[in-house]
């Protein structure tokens, strides 16, 4: 590619990998075994907090501590499960699945964003500054909507819910 190429950003292999996995980079894949094990671990934890038991939960600077029935252990644990049904479906490869991973990092980039603002609208953990997700984040949903049309292609399929 030259130097000055007015192609944004250079246009997708005319033949996609053998598996859709393949287009995925090391630290997505490292985070998709991650959050299936997140996935299965959020019925436990909703669980313990219907039996009495204190789980400290945080994610993204939303925390819950005292209840399950607080507004931030709710949102920590439909999160975890958003991302373990994102995690399945990036797994299996599954062509809804990266549909859900840029929604699941849309919505965490919206949290974060939300709990450095500091206004009150979500319940943030004491010290709610800058959120270091963000450095994941932002990669992370850029590169699933680069390889996005690479992935649905990959079953001839045109037009999906999401086409942005």
């Amino acid at each position: 590619m030259p130097l000055f190429s007015t192609a944004r950003y250079p246009a997708p292999p005319e033949t996609a990998p053998d598996r859709r996995w393949d287009l995925l980079p090391a630290y997505v894949r490292a985070f998709t075994y991650c959050f299936l094990f997140a996935g299965l671990l959020a019925p436990a934890l909703l669980f313990l907090h219907a039996h009495g038991v204190s789980v400290p939960l945080s994610l993204y600077g939303v925390g819950g501590q005292e209840t399950l029935y607080h507004p931030g252990a709710l949102l920590v644990l439909g999160l975890f499960f958003l991302k373990g049904i994102a995690a399945f479906g990036l797994y299996n490869e599954e062509t809804w699945g990266m549909d859900v991973a840029l929604l699941d990092g849309l919505f965490g980039i919206v949290i974060c964003l939300l709990v450095m603002s500091g206004n009150g609208i979500l319940p943030a953990a004491p010290a709610a500054g800058f959120r270091p997700e963000l450095l994941i984040l932002f990669p992370y949903v850029f590169h699933l909507y680069r390889v996005r049309g690479t992935w649905l292609r990959a079953e001839g399929i045109q037009h999906h819910f999401l086409s942005w």
